[in-house]
């Protein structure tokens, strides 16, 4: 910031005013993050009303509210056109269908998405598929993005700054983590991207305070190694296999290995997220 001119009284007049938008800011930030669920509106409305706040900023911030949904946990799943034989196998293995994913997103708060953007002719033949699948599963994110591989760390920023914007949760997934979500959204224009998302994202992380936790007790490799994790009472959450840095032959093998490794279709309804 540059101040020039007036003399000394003007420029701590302007200070005086900085100070003040910052406290304002401040207070904002704690009356933000001391509301719990979206139903709390008009309990924010009289915290609002104890506050020193400007009536502005208070219309303003019980607009955003009444828009930004709270959540537990918002779960984004990179795909792209040709992947619908992936989505297919995701629906019938692990993902809630129909009103199974309304039901988890309103008693557990976990909404769950399909991510994609759009074709370089908006409204081509590619957006029409994408479109007429959505309106049979109603399970996608449309992302102000053109999808192409080389964009996947462009689509990865705007998808924390869309999900952070759209909703308050505690954790983002396609994600790290919720100030992760945040610090991208809020520095989306100014974080360097690299030809690859993962390296992105590692070159995001790098400046946050997290921790990174490498627990290879929740995931196994191929098979036997799963089953035998399961049969000792120790299912996993992930299945990895490195001769092909993934499932091999994952859209034939997904439902298997959710059987074979998973909690079964019934855990995620008696889990309790604190």
């Amino acid at each position: 910031m540059v101040i020039s001119g007036g003399g000394d009284s003007s420029q701590k007049a302007l200070l005086d005013e900085v100070t003040k938008t910052h406290e304002v800011i401040q207070t904002l930030d704690k009356t933000i993050s001391s509301l719990e669920m979206e139903p709390a509106v008009a309990r924010a409305q009289q915290s609002l009303r104890l506050t020193s706040i400007p009536q502005s900023w208070k219309v303003l911030l019980v607009s955003q509210l009444k828009v930004r949904h709270r959540k537990h946990s918002v779960i984004g799943i990179n795909t792209a056109f040709s992947s619908w034989k992936k989505r297919d196998s995701e629906q019938e293995s692990w993902m809630p269908q129909g009103e199974n994913l309304k039901q988890l997103e309103k008693e557990k708060g976990i909404v769950i998405w399909f991510v994609i953007g759009h074709s370089a002719t908006l409204g081509g033949i590619l957006d029409c598929i994408i479109e007429a699948e959505d309106a049979q599963h109603l399970d996608f994110m449309h992302l102000d993005h053109v999808e192409g591989y080389h964009e996947l760390s462009m689509k990865t920023k705007i998808y924390f700054a869309t999900a952070v914007t759209k909703w308050d949760a505690d954790f983002y997934i396609y994600a790290i983590s919720k100030d992760l979500a945040t610090y991208i959204s809020v520095n989306q224009h100014l974080l360097h991207r690299y030809a690859n998302e993962d390296v992105s994202l590692g070159a995001w992380i790098y400046w946050l305070d997290v921790d990174h936790i490498n627990d290879h007790s929740i995931c196994c490799g191929t098979l036997p190694d799963c089953k035998w994790k399961a049969q000792a009472g120790n299912v996993s959450v992930a299945s990895f296999n490195w001769t092909c840095s993934g499932i091999c032959k994952s859209v034939e093998r997904l439902k298997d290995v959710h059987q074979r490794c998973g909690e079964g279709n019934s855990a995620v309804w008696s889990a309790l997220f604190l």
